[in-house]
């Protein structure tokens, strides 16, 4: 009986020991995750503090910190044996959004499986087989071949219509998923069936999806043809040699009344505006300048440029309207080179960087501050034009003013 009450009590304390074994795994469990949680926000606060362009005050992050435990890790992750992606990401763009100057719409946490089209979008590149266009009668009307995709390199022109895609008809394809099978992976192959009205027959093409800088810069039409309108949609680095072969085309021609439109531009790489400075500036002209924190600021001058502007100029801008495009319509404005027409621009002349966190996420943030040469800011209120304008008719109102001498 002794043993079977001593069997009792050491198959009860191991019971117990083992309970408070598990116990204490689970607890490490728990407190490991919780600290990988930790690792993650701490790694992008210290992307902050180290670079962001105002002052991050650290007790911010640890009031976070604290709140994050309480409000988020203990009552709302239900496994906290391991990380939990979503809630990560949710909570360190919450840190992010905490962390920054309220008035900063720029900096921006972007979860991974988003973060590569993010960059590919702030870069103007694109990975893809070149066509847009639209759906009429069953086929597809391709009304724009970018110049520098692999469907530009084998021939397929503007006006063509896509019959078939790998083997499918256009007609039986719903209407929106239409345009979404010309973006695919890089390296990929789409086989079409394309009927050429010009030739009045029908090839077939097999396009590979590359990488390429997507064009930039457009012939818009006007109503007077001593005036053309370039459209620049964005900036990047190919924008320069768009403009230069743009100008270049209207000096053949004898044109001097030129229309600049911005609108809706939200910008790129800066270094893209100073590429096309020299078309328009005296070389060595200083244009613009980024202040950083606990940093000299660093400024751009008029690089040289054999291809030559020296007519009229109006630059048309809006409320979406941003970055590097600012500051091209902000110089040219300041050295009374070009007129500005239209609506404030967005207020977006500030330097940003990317930096990526160790699970492919990455932080957009906000390094400096942009000044003009002549040390105006461009805050967050943006450019004021010259001449402000409604959107509506903007460019027949250009037209009219360049006719008349404005």
């Amino acid at each position: 009986m002794n043993k079977l009450i001593a069997l009792g009590v050491l198959l009860m304390s191991l019971a117990i020991a083992g309970y408070t074994i598990n116990k204490m795994i689970q607890k490490r469990k728990v407190e490991d995750t919780y600290n990988q949680y930790i690792k993650y926000l701490k790694a992008a606060y210290d992307i902050m503090q180290q670079n962001y362009y105002l002052e991050v005050n650290p007790a911010n992050f640890e009031q976070y910190v604290k709140e994050f435990k309480e409000r988020i890790f203990i009552p709302q992750v239900k496994d906290k044996t391991k990380v939990d992606d979503a809630i990560k990401h949710v909570a360190t763009g919450i840190l992010i959004s905490r962390l920054k100057d309220p008035k900063d719409s720029f900096t921006t946490f972007v979860p991974p499986n988003i973060a590569k089209q993010f960059k590919d979008s702030l870069l103007g590149s694109a990975g893809d087989v070149g066509l847009e266009g639209h759906v009429k009668d069953g086929r597809f009307v391709i009304t724009q071949v970018e110049p520098r995709s692999d469907a530009k390199v084998k021939g397929v022109q503007v006006n063509d219509e896509v019959v078939k895609i790998d083997g499918k008809p256009v007609s039986e394809i719903p209407e929106q998923d239409v345009s979404k099978l010309f973006s695919l992976a890089l390296g990929k192959e789409l086989n079409l069936e394309i009927f050429s009205p010009i030739k009045a027959s029908t090839y077939t093409v097999i396009l590979v999806s590359t990488q390429y800088f997507k064009q930039s810069v457009f012939f818009v039409p006007t109503s007077n043809p001593q005036v053309v309108c370039l459209q620049i949609r964005f900036f990047n680095e190919q924008t320069g040699n768009e403009m230069r072969e743009a100008v270049q085309s209207l000096n053949s021609q004898s044109v001097n009344k030129l229309i600049i439109d911005l609108r809706n531009n939200g910008g790129g790489p800066p270094l893209a505006a100073w590429d096309i400075s020299g078309i328009f500036l005296n070389a060595q002209d200083k244009l613009f300048y980024y202040l950083r924190r606990n940093q000299a600021p660093s400024g751009l001058i008029t690089p040289e440029s054999k291809v030559k502007f020296n007519g009229q100029v109006i630059i048309l801008t809006n409320k979406g309207t941003g970055s590097a495009a600012e500051i091209f319509a902000g110089f040219m404005q300041a050295y009374n080179k070009a007129k500005v027409l239209g609506d404030n621009t967005a207020g977006q002349v500030f330097l940003k960087s990317l930096f990526d966190l160790p699970d492919g996420a990455v932080i957009e943030l906000t390094v400096g501050k942009g000044y003009l040469f002549n040390g105006n800011p461009i805050d967050f209120d943006g450019l004021k034009p010259d001449m402000a304008a409604p959107d509506t008719g903007l460019i027949e109102q250009a037209t009219q003013a360049l006719v008349g001498g404005a």
